[in-house]
């Protein structure tokens, strides 16, 4: 729930100034939850439920939305200490649209339960 400066570093790779060249350095680590905003309030808000592989897409979508929240059941519970409760977290952000990226098997919850 923390806010970030911004997420990855698209700028660098391009202007060769990253000290280290990593897919996490380059599009984010990967987070539990996030919020990417473009303070255009006549957008919808939209929820990415993804792992690591939407990284390299989160800032190109965001770009259509006034707030893009990203979630990635990996790390969720591990980070936030909560239960993803979906109805919960559209109502709570007034999210009207949901992406998801990845394969299915993702979205069966993780081993130990935690999950959807």
């Amino acid at each position: 729930g923390q806010p970030l400066p911004d997420y990855g570093d698209l700028e660098g790779i391009i202007s060769q100034n990253l000290p280290v060249v990593s897919y996490a350095a380059v599009y984010g680590d990967d987070l539990g939850c996030f919020k990417v905003s473009t303070n255009r309030p006549e957008k919808d808000n939209l929820l990415i439920m993804g792992d690591s592989y939407d990284n390299a897409l989160i800032k190109l979508i965001a770009s259509h939305f006034n707030d893009t929240h990203s979630v990635d059941m990996r790390y969720y519970y591990y980070l936030t200490g909560e239960s993803f409760v979906l109805e919960d977290y559209l109502e709570e952000n007034n999210i009207s649209k949901i992406l998801f990226i990845g394969g299915s098997e993702f979205y069966h919850g993780l081993p130990d339960g935690t999950g959807w």
